[in-house]
Parts: structure tokens; sequence; C-alpha cells
């Protein structure tokens, strides 16, 4: 092995294709971990803030989740009770109640009867939809000096009485609100949310730095071993997330309608929760097939470089320059040839 073979290719120059030098290796990967760092927190605060901001900026989730709301049997009772609640102390007079329950009219007993017809009534359930998406316009998105009307709402409420309850109807003042939303009692989140959307453009931009990392790591596979582990664990957050979090919610308010109301935006998490699974487990075995890819490599380039087999370089200068024919003893032809 390694011994002149008089051949062009074998006897020619080897090339040197070692890995770099090992402080160079260090530093790139240094520099790759802290990028992929800086990277993920930003991709982990980018999903964040990205469900936020589309909580906040789509009233259409909202309205899902009065729809939903009002559809459970269990808060339809608690509404049942604050619906006939606002008709007995709002719309109605101390003094036409008194005098109602003195020819023995139960308001409260009535206004409990007419609660969950007013609350499946169509016209209702629109007008609802209505306010939802003007309250969240006015707190989130465009800040307003004026109230918010309810006079179509209470219309409406005031024609479902009169239809289901005309005696109740005669005692109603025309005059008063089912409910009154004062610019006061409205809190102001748009602040907030217009830099919600200038953070989110920030750490958007630094989840740039994964690509980066990948590009300077010897071994980029390693990235994407890290960035998969990263999707698995979001994933199967956001899943527990979108059972534990309503519980919470339920549990902190004492109220049902809004852990129904947090199930229903918790539930869309469900969706990224299991693509996010899935494109971890893609990243994470494609960068184990990239590894064992370059360890089989590694360890068939230490044989060759051990045994002396490692190829030349294409088109190289031989190490010996024959030119000429080859040199041999003469022979005495007057001779027989016994040895071949």
């Amino acid at each position: 092995m390694g011994q002149p073979t008089s051949s062009v290719y074998l006897d020619a120059s080897q090339p040197v294709r070692g890995p770099a030098p090992k402080a160079v290796r260090n530093i790139r990967r240094t520099l790759a971990g802290w990028l992929t760092l800086v990277g993920l927190l930003a991709l982990s605060a980018t999903a964040l803030l990205g469900g936020i901001h589309l909580v906040t900026t789509n009233p259409g989730t909202l309205v899902e989740a009065a729809n939903k709301t009002l559809d459970d049997p269990v808060v339809q009772q608690e509404l049942d009770r604050e619906m006939a609640s606002a008709i007995e102390t709002r719309l109605l007079d101390l003094d036409m109640s008194q005098s109602a329950t003195s020819i023995g009219f139960i308001v409260a007993d009535e206004a409990l009867r007419l609660a969950p017809i007013i609350l499946a009534d169509a016209a209702f359930r629109s007008e609802l939809e209505t306010l939802i998406i003007a309250a969240h316009d006015q707190i989130l998105l465009n800040p307003s000096e004026l109230p918010i009307d309810i006079t179509a709402m209470t219309k409406v409420v005031i024609d479902v009485i009169e239809s289901e309850s005309p005696q109740f109807a005669q005692m109603l003042p025309r005059d008063h609100q089912l409910y009154e939303i004062t610019t006061d009692s409205l809190p102001d989140f748009t602040g907030p949310v217009s830099l919600l959307e200038r953070v989110l453009l920030l750490t958007a931009l630094a989840t740039l730095a994964l690509p980066l990392a990948g590009l300077l790591h010897p071994h980029y596979d390693q990235i994407l071993t890290w960035i998969g582990r990263w999707a698995l664990l979001a994933g199967l957050v956001a899943a527990l997330a979108a059972i534990a979090l309503p519980k919470v919610v339920g549990a902190a308010t004492g109220f049902h309608a809004a852990e129904i109301a947090a199930q229903t935006v918790t539930t869309r998490l469900l969706g990224p929760a299991a693509l996010a699974g899935m494109i971890g487990m893609g990243l994470v075995t494609v960068a184990s097939v990239r590894a064992k890819r370059r360890h089989n490599e590694t360890s068939d380039y230490g044989e060759a470089r051990a045994l002396g087999l490692h190829e030349p370089d294409r088109f190289s200068t031989p190490r010996n320059n024959l030119t000429g024919p080859p040199k041999h003893d003469p022979v005495d032809v007057s001779h027989p040839l016994t040895n071949i």
C-alpha cells in the first residue's frame, strides 16, 4: 500500500479533502446556535402574537363564540335569568311592576317565560351580532366618543313581548332601553392592538435568523432537528391550551358562558397544533436521514483514507513522467526460454 505502481492514475498526487479547521467549525456552530435560539424565540412570539392578533382583528370569531354560547343548554339558563332581570329592571318601571303585582300579574315569572323566546328569536340574534361587531370595532380598532346604540335590539325585544304577551307589553314604557353601554364603560385597547401589530412585524423578521443559522452551521441537519423539535413542542402546547384554557377561564369567571366562549375560540388551535406536529415530525425525519447519510459518508471516507483507496482528482498531473518506452534487461536469444 502506498508504493509506486507505475500507474498514471494510482500514482497521481492525492488531494487533501479533510474537514475545515476545528476552530472555524466551533465558531460557526456557536454563531449558528445563537441564531437558532433567537429564531426559535422569535418564532414562538410570532405564533402567540399572531393568534392574539387574529382574534382581536376578526369579529367573526367573537360572533361565532356568541352564537355557540347561546346554543348551550347550561348557558341558556344563565342568560335566561340575565334577560329576565334586564326586562324587569330596565324596561319596566318600579311603580308599574308594583301595580301589576297588585292585580295578580307576576312580572318576574312572565319575564322569565319570555326570556328564552327572545334569545331564540332570529331578529334578536341578528341584532346581537351587529352589537358585537360594533363593540369589537370601538374597543379594539376605532375608538369613538359616541355610546353604542341599543335602540334596535330593544325594539326587537319589545316586538317579541308584544307578540307573546300583549298584556305585559302594555306595561312597558317606550323610552326605556334594554341595556345602556356608555363610552366610559368600554375599555380602549386600540393602542395595545396597534403596538401588537408592530411587534408582530419585528418578531416575524427575526425568524429569518433560522435560515441564516442553517447556512452558517457546518451541518444544517442539526438546525432542522431543533426546528422540528420546537414544532412538536409547540403543537403539544397548543393542543393542551385548547383543552385546558376554557376550564381555567370558566373557573376564574364563575360563568359557564365564559367557558363555552373560550372553548369556541381555543378549538381553532387544534388545526394549527396538528399541522405543527406533522411539520415537526417531517423535519425531524429529514434531519435524521441526512445525519445518517453524513455519518455513512464520514465512515466511508475514513476507511478509504486508512486503506489508501481515496480517489485522486480528475485530470491530475502524474507524479512520474513516463514518456519513453519501458526499460528491460537485454535478452539472449541464443538460449531458449525455460522459465516462462
